[in-house]
């Protein structure tokens, strides 16, 4: 079953037998890589993916290819994507943004100990596990909708750069405080930037109830399993099982052999 769609191919469900073990398999065709000149991005990701291990963060367990695709056999997360319950429930209580954005400053503090950069982080990205905890500080988790608007992307752009970001009043005061710290033009004055690093993001007022150490090691009891997920569970699961599927096709011969000899 198809979990999601991506520009280079799909994310499908599959199951390790004789174990009957599930796993999500990401499935890249080929030609639709060499055509958008991906593969060095693509080499790049699966090096990342292997050499990174976080609580937070989906595991790669297997590469390989064939003569039409390359698999990516990774942990597959039964809560579905952050984008689904955004898009059921328009917006989040502000305690349980907290307990989402805690855990994605713990994943970003990790990945830049190692110099890595991740630049695609949206609620499509972001995917919840049976207890409630993400894998993988989303400014629109409390008011679903971008901070920002244009009409072309030359027009988002300056208003990303100049334009200070909406505010809604029934935000509480360390929210307001956290996201124009976070949003800050000046890159020096940001959140974050000085010496101290993640420290300083750790210790504002917004996460005053977080005890990192506890969310780090996933003790802490998640609020969105008790109020959102656990009723969610099992309509998630009967939705994929029942979507259709198209069959993979596979050529008989490697048009892109020489391309994808280091893989």
């Amino acid at each position: 079953m198809t979990l999601g769609q991506g520009a280079f191919g799909r994310v499908i469900l599959v199951v390790l037998e004789p174990d009957n073990v599930e796993y999500a398999l990401k499935v890249l065709d080929k030609s639709q890589v060499v055509k958008y000149n991906q593969i060095k991005h693509v080499q790049s990701e699966i090096r990342i993916l292997n050499a990174i291990q976080h609580a937070n963060i989906i595991r790669m367990y297997s590469f390989f290819q064939d003569n039409s695709h390359l698999y990516v056999l990774l942990e597959y997360v039964h809560g579905g994507d952050l984008f689904s319950y955004l898009n059921r429930d328009r917006l989040f209580p502000e305690h349980i943004t907290i307990f989402f954005a805690a855990q994605i400053v713990l994943v970003f503090e990790y990945l830049h100990l190692f110099n890595i950069i991740y630049r695609d982080l949206k609620p499509e990205n972001i995917l919840m596990d049976t207890h409630g905890y993400l894998k993988i500080l989303i400014y629109e988790l409390n008011t679903g909708n971008p901070p920002f608007k244009g009409q072309s992307e030359d027009l988002l752009f300056k208003a990303i750069c100049r334009k200070r970001p909406p505010i809604r009043k029934k935000f509480s005061v360390d929210l307001k405080h956290i996201i124009l710290r976070l949003l800050q033009k000046n890159p020096t004055k940001r959140l974050g930037s000085s010496a101290r690093g993640s420290t300083d993001v750790k210790e504002h007022l917004w996460f005053d109830e977080i005890d990192f150490d506890t969310l780090y090691t996933q003790q802490l009891p998640s609020p969105f399993y008790e109020n959102v997920l656990r009723k969610s569970l099992s309509d998630y699961r009967r939705e994929v099982l029942q979507r259709n599927e198209n069959p993979l096709v596979i050529a008989e011969e490697d048009d892109y052999i020489e391309m994808f000899k280091d893989f």
